[in-house]
């Protein structure tokens, strides 16, 4: 997950950068499928879904949240929800649009 984040703040690239990722992402797919709903989880698939973007990632994630008791959400648990909320809204957050 911090890999994830890393190089996905990161602007440096120097031509390699993709090929890291896709390494980081061919990992997460196998700790996903082990991984029980959780907020780490949710974390990951949330970095993992700003990535490649496929729903299959954006539903399993949006069961993780509606398992949750709203009344009673840590604040890790909505800044969770939060950042999840802003990838799927914001799937192109580096470009311009004119």
């Amino acid at each position: 997950l911090a890999l994830l984040m890393g190089y996905n703040a990161s602007f440096i690239d120097h031509g390699e950068k993709r090929e890291h990722v896709q390494e980081i992402l061919n990992r997460c797919w196998d700790l996903l499928d082990v991984l029980s709903p959780s907020l780490l989880k949710l974390r990951l698939l949330t970095a993992c879904y700003g990535e490649v973007y496929d729903e299959p990632l954006a539903e399993e994630a949006r069961g993780i949240i509606s398992s949750w008791d709203f009344a009673s959400l840590t604040p890790e648990q909505q800044e969770a929800i939060a950042e999840f909320q802003n990838v799927v809204d914001n799937p192109y957050p580096w470009e311009e649009v004119e």
